[in-house]
């Protein structure tokens, strides 16, 4: 419901195919340039030719087009209205995650409240808004943390806790899967469980996690290690900014950070701050009080950046492969969390004194929670829908031409639509770090070129996705130069291929008199073990949770009454 009253508006932009705003272009793109590999040239997606002079697809961090959600969303319904869909689902499943997980420690009002809070955050409106789509598994915490805390009892709770993570990655979410990651340390450390038992559900989840998540880690390292993104620290904000973003929904005037607001955005309102410094407040009687102050310190701590070489964020950055991560603002997500999980704790606080008095005090009591909880959830909503808007963006629906080059002044707004028209461009929008050959040429033009023109011709040239077959006439060995980035994991049924200026080429020699046909292919070498990994992964997370099923479901039972504040059935817990 939160998702929808959210993105209303966008609803009467959907029929003429509009895209979303902002950086939803390039999550389109991703989207688009697998859906036409899959649906219209009837190949496996693993390269993008559409920008940057063709990158893989195969080994793009961001890329979400293996995921089921991506299954359910964008490939039947295309980039823009699954989009939009991809949105909504997130919303939903923040606010459900966000209200399960405080069910652990609230009562039902200030558990509704708290995923309320946190689903309709400045932090996931303005993701949503501006097209950061790869945030938006976030989402899927609340519940990795609920069964992550079940397998410090069960063996068989680590298996979801590992698909979630897992889902985490075959969405995109790089930042999403490394916040997860310090959330489950810290529950980890939490816990009352010992450290055997610790040990041995860190282990069953993190061996599963690396099983099912294989068909994207595994490409995903080796893209990364041929393009290697270290960064600087880059920014740094105070305490009193931090407050701001989650206290007011504006930006201050100026803005001084080298990332826009939207990296910084993660507004909660006064109120739930205020109920969430009553949480806080009970730190020395409840064990989920300190556990979560502590999450929102450090949380709060790494999202504050870069102040001076001890600062947590500048420490973190320097852990083998965490110095990928450039943008520290964005930790604010697990603050969000953490924050408005005390806010339910300091709802219940709130009215505990009042909850054992007479009837009439009962009464009133709990009408001013219901009147907190909803004034509080309704300016969270409308908040978010401001933030949001339309969905706006420039149409993607377009007839495709023949494949060539172009190169276009509003790139970023055509970005998302370039594989739709098979089209692809020199433009370069990327999050990684990579050459784009100068040796490019645009036009509606062969795109294939004899390195020795007078070797002879180029007849034709066509291509799909992955695929591109080449005619050439040719009276004496030369070499053929493809119209694309070099990348090693292509292949021709004419020899290796090789790297001249940046460009794909390929060393060719007549056999007759007859016109040749090379035909090039994108195959990287790893995946059909990284996707028979994947699929052992799912098997084995399917025959732990199985083989366990017989110990039964974990003691607790639910919480009764309204007010109630105190979980019954401890038994079992971590």
């Amino acid at each position: 419901m939160t998702a929808g009253l959210a993105f209303g508006r966008a609803l009467a932009t959907i029929a003429d195919g509009r895209a979303g705003p902002g950086d939803w272009g390039q999550t389109h793109h991703w989207w688009e340039a697998a859906r036409v590999a899959w649906l219209t040239h009837r190949e496996a997606a693993t390269w993008d030719p559409f920008h940057c002079g063709g990158f893989t697809l195969w080994g793009q961090p961001q890329a979400a087009h293996l995921a089921p959600t991506y299954w359910l969303t964008g490939l039947p319904f295309g980039a823009a209205a699954g989009g939009l869909l991809f949105a909504w689902l997130h919303g939903a499943v923040a606010v459900a995650g966000g209200y399960a997980l405080a069910r652990t420690h609230a009562s039902r009002l200030a558990s509704a409240l708290a995923g309320v809070a946190w689903g309709a955050s400045g932090f996931f409106a303005w993701r949503m808004a501006e097209g950061h789509a790869t945030f938006l598994p976030l989402a899927y915490l609340p519940f990795a943390l609920l069964w992550f805390r079940r397998a410090l009892v069960r063996d068989r709770a680590a298996a979801p806790t590992a698909l979630l993570l897992a889902l985490m990655v075959f969405e995109g979410g790089v930042y999403p899967v490394a916040i997860a990651a310090l959330a489950l340390g810290a529950e980890l450390l939490a816990s009352r469980a010992p450290w055997r038992r610790r040990l041995r559900a860190s282990l069953l989840t993190v061996g599963l996690f690396a099983a099912v998540a294989a068909a994207r880690l595994w490409p995903i390292a080796i893209t990364m290690a041929r393009h290697p993104r270290p960064t600087a620290t880059l920014d740094a904000q105070t305490p009193l900014e931090l407050l701001r973003a989650l206290a007011s929904a504006a930006p201050p005037a100026p803005w001084i950070h080298p990332f826009a607001f939207a990296e910084h955005a993660a507004y909660l309102g006064p109120v739930v701050l205020v109920l969430a410094l009553l949480g806080a407040s009970r730190i020395g009687a409840s064990r989920r009080a300190r556990a979560l102050a502590l999450a929102s310190f450090v949380a709060a701590a790494l999202a504050l950046g870069d102040h001076g070489p001890l600062s947590p964020w500048r420490l973190l950055h320097a852990l083998p492969g965490w110095g990928q991560l450039h943008v520290p603002s964005r930790f604010v997500g697990w603050l969000t969390l953490a924050l408005t999980q005390l806010a339910a704790l300091g709802l219940d606080a709130l009215l505990s004194r009042v909850r054992r008095g007479a009837p009439p005090a009962t009464r009133a009591a709990l009408a001013l929670a219901v009147g907190v909880a909803l004034v509080t959830g309704a300016d969270l909503v409308v908040r978010a829908r401001a933030v949001v808007g339309p969905w706006d963006g420039a149409p993607l629906a377009a007839a495709p031409a023949r494949f060539h080059l172009v190169t276009e002044a509003n790139y970023l707004d055509a970005i998302g639509g370039y594989p739709a028209r098979h089209l692809g461009t020199a433009s370069c929008y990327d999050p990684l770090t990579f050459e784009v050959p100068d040796a490019l040429w645009d036009g509606d033009v062969p795109q294939a070129r004899l390195a020795d023109p007078a070797a002879g011709a180029i007849v034709s040239t066509r291509r799909t996705a992955r695929t591109l077959s080449i005619v050439a006439r040719l009276e004496r060995p030369t070499r053929v130069l493809v119209n694309q980035r070099f990348d090693p994991d292509w292949r021709s049924d004419h020899g290796f291929v090789e790297s001249q200026a940046g460009l794909l080429t390929v060393s060719v020699a007549p056999a007759d008199d007859r016109p040749m046909t090379l035909r090039l292919w994108h195959e990287p070498p790893e995946r059909p073990w990284a996707l028979a990994l994947s699929g052992l992964g799912v098997a084995a997370a399917i025959a732990l949770w199985l083989r366990d099923r017989r110990a039964g479901r974990r003691g607790g039972g639910r919480i009764a009454g309204l007010m109630s504040a105190e979980p019954a059935g401890k038994a079992g817990r971590p």
